[in-house]
């Protein structure tokens, strides 16, 4: 199971344990190394937005979706499920 699959798995879950909090915090944190914004190369404000606007409607929600995900994930690690 791919990595994110697990994660959208946990998030849908009814009711989260203690040890899926921590795992969606530990993903979270090295997704957002990742995805950290201080890296070189990365893409411009424009290039962001053009990209944004190419996308459908169900790949935009799809996107809303992965964002509720991680802002959980983030709060989950903020709170040292780590």
């Amino acid at each position: 199971m791919q990595m994110l699959d697990k994660m959208i798995e946990v998030y849908e879950a009814n009711n989260i344990s203690e040890n899926d909090k921590g795992f969606l915090a530990s993903r979270m944190h090295k997704i957002s190394n990742k995805c950290d914004c201080r890296f070189e190369n990365r893409k411009t404000k424009q290039e962001q937005l053009d990209f944004i606007n190419s996308l459908s409607e169900s790949q935009l929600k799809e996107v809303v979706k992965q964002i509720e995900m991680y802002d959980l994930a983030r709060e989950l690690y903020s709170k040292d499920y780590r």
